[in-house]
C-alpha cells in the first residue's frame, strides 16, 4: 500500500504484481512493478504536521456548507471535541452568525477566486461569538465551477475587545483632559 518502509529496498513503494500466461493458459510467472514514491510521502508528512501543528483553523469545505477537512485548531476554535460532529454541521445556519456576511463571502469568492482577512462573526458550539478573519480561495474544477473553499481562518476576538478597550480608556481620558482643562483656568466666580 505505500505505507511503511521496506525493510529490503529502503524505502516506500507502490507494488504491483500481475501474472503472465502462455497462449495455453499456463502460468509462467509474475510481474512485479516498483514505484518508489518515498519522498511523496516525506512531503505528504512534512505537509500533514505543518498543518496539524498550525494554531490557526484551517478548513477545506463544500460551496453548499459542509466541511470536507479542518485541523485540529480549527475544530477547538470552533469548541467540537469530535471530527464526526463538525463534519455534520451545516456552515450557514450553525457556524456564520450573519448569513449576509457568509453570502458576501461566498460572492467574492466566485467573483475573484480569493479573498484576505475577510472578517465576520463566527459561532462556536456553546454558542459564544468569536470575531475572525479568514483568508481563502475557491477551488474550480475543468469546466470552471467551484467545488471547495480552503484557508485559514484565525479567531482575533481578544485583539477586538483589547481594542474597544482601548478606546474606551481614550475617550475618558478625553473627558477628564477636558475636566482638568476648565479647571485650570481662571477661578473667578463671576467666570
Amino acid at each position: 500500500k505505500g505505507d511503511d518502509v521496506d525493510p529490503n529496498l529502503g524505502g516506500i513503494f507502490l507494488v504491483s504484481n500481475s501474472g503472465f500466461h502462455a497462449a495455453g493458459g499456463e502460468r509462467l510467472g509474475t510481474i512485479h512493478v516498483l514505484k518508489d514514491i518515498t519522498e511523496r510521502k516525506r512531503a505528504e508528512e512534512k505537509y500533514r504536521n505543518l498543518i496539524a501543528n498550525l494554531q490557526e483553523g484551517v478548513f477545506i469545505s463544500t460551496p453548499e456548507g459542509r466541511f470536507l477537512d479542518f485541523n485540529d485548531a480549527f475544530m477547538r476554535m470552533l469548541g467540537f471535541e469530535s471530527r464526526k460532529d463538525l463534519l455534520n454541521v451545516d456552515i450557514a445556519s450553525s457556524i456564520f452568525v450573519s448569513a449576509a456576511d457568509r453570502e458576501r463571502l461566498k460572492k467574492l469568492l466566485r467573483e475573484h477566486g480569493a479573498v484576505t482577512d475577510f472578517e465576520f462573526q463566527m459561532r462556536r458550539r456553546d454558542g459564544e461569538v468569536l470575531t475572525v478573519l479568514e483568508s481563502s480561495f475557491a477551488t474550480r474544477d475543468e469546466s470552471g465551477a467551484i467545488t471547495a473553499f480552503q484557508g485559514f481562518v484565525l479567531d482575533i476576538t481578544e485583539r477586538k475587545r483589547a481594542e474597544q478597550e482601548i478606546r474606551r480608556r481614550n475617550r475618558e481620558l478625553m473627558v477628564l483632559n477636558s475636566i482638568g482643562q476648565t479647571l485650570s483656568q481662571s477661578l473667578e466666580l463671576y467666570e
